[in-house]
């Protein structure tokens, strides 16, 4: 049920506020672990294979199913298989057209437990801010709790220079709408899928007959992420289900296309412009340790990480995915594809999809310092 409440109780600007009653907030790696307790305790063929890369799937549109190769070359075949990697792996260009990927920040203070009224909120400011109060289970006997702030979502690789003040800005809003707020405890950042209509993408893959995704979570993955479980299940056991065309991938954003437009070009040319851009330092002899940052050697451009030793490690700086160029973070030492958000550690790693594999090694080259005394980190 939803109601509208007549006084928020934090300071917040809007006048108009919704209240749904009967919600739950719960723990998500509890939730995995439960559901990994049921599938491998309570069901006799299920079995869960961690630490497995899948490098491609292959779906031959017939009743013979579809099949995935690992990166160890083992070929896994099945009737039916479901993407739910955040970002689909399998499909380069049209599901990223409908989304956006975008940083998120979060930050946790101690407050005294029960001061602020146990909720989930949300705002819808843009970009948005919510706030949430956990457990303090590092001190449960301290009667304070955590207060956690979080907004302030840029698209990823964009804007970089600014991440530090999101983190500011952060802070400040979380003081002035929360003055009990007291120490910060913990800050960190992550990655969400915006689609362009605000609604994830459960169901079929474009172009596939037997391969399934769930995307586009939009930050709330826990009750997507559920509903596209569900939604799945009944498709694959040709059961009605009066969702399927709400949060169909095929669907065409015609709500907002001039949105649609607008975001593609936005994130698209600047990516490809960075092509004919000097690189970010002439001299990479002048880089500080524990640092990085993109240079040019004659055509091309590279992604160049100083570590603390003074070691240089160097990789193509041409994204895996469709072949954008990645930019440095300085905040968080990474290498970030502002076309469609790929994440790239400090030594060249994938972290964040669509990109299923590293920085190519082609033109890798690393240069160890002239005086060494301790390991590479």
């Amino acid at each position: 049920s939803k109601e509208q409440l007549p006084v928020y109780p934090v300071d917040y600007p809007s006048p108009h506020w919704l209240k749904f009653s009967n919600q739950g907030q719960f723990h998500p790696l509890k939730y995995l672990f439960g559901i990994s307790q049921i599938l491998t305790k309570k069901l006799q063929n299920c079995k869960i294979y961690t630490n497995t890369h899948v490098n491609e799937v292959v779906d031959d549109e017939s009743d013979k199913g579809v099949y995935v190769i690992t990166s160890e070359g083992k070929r896994v075949d099945g009737k039916k298989i479901v993407l739910g990697t955040y970002a689909p792996i399998n499909d380069r260009i049209t599901m990223y057209t409908k989304m956006a990927e975008y940083r998120t920040y979060a930050m946790a203070f101690e407050v005294e437990k029960g001061i602020i009224p146990r909720a989930l909120y949300w705002d819808t400011d843009k970009p948005y801010n919510y706030h949430r109060l956990t457990d303090d289970d590092t001190n449960p006997q301290s009667g304070k709790e955590l207060l956690i702030v979080g907004g302030k979502d840029n698209l990823t690789g964009h804007n970089l220079g600014e991440f530090e003040d999101r983190y500011t800005d952060l802070e400040d809003l979380a003081r002035k709408k929360f003055p009990v707020a007291g120490k910060l405890r913990y800050r960190w950042s992550g990655q969400v899928i915006e689609p362009i209509d605000r609604l994830p993408f459960l169901g079929l893959n474009p172009g596939n007959k037997n391969v399934y995704i769930i995307t586009g979570d939009s930050g709330t993955g826990m009750t997507n992420q559920t509903i596209g479980a569900l939604l799945i299940k009944d498709l694959i056991y040709g059961i009605k289900n009066p969702w399927k065309h709400i949060y169909c991938p095929s669907r065409k954003m015609t709500h907002n296309p001039l949105e649609y437009i607008k975001h593609n070009l936005e994130v698209s040319i600047p990516s490809y412009l960075d092509y004919v851009k000097p690189g970010d330092c002439p001299d990479i002899e002048e880089l500080k340790p524990g640092d990085g940052c993109i240079i040019r050697e004659g055509l091309w451009k590279l992604a160049v990480y100083k570590d603390t030793n003074g070691t240089l490690y160097k990789f193509s700086a041409i994204c895996p995915h469709l072949k954008a160029l990645v930019r440095y973070n300085p905040l968080e030492k990474t290498f970030d594809c502002p076309f469609h958000g790929s994440r790239f550690d400090r030594f060249g790693k994938a972290i964040n999809g669509p990109a299923n594999s590293n920085l190519t090694e082609e033109y890798c080259e690393i240069i160890p310092a002239k005086t060494r005394t301790t390991t590479v980190e």
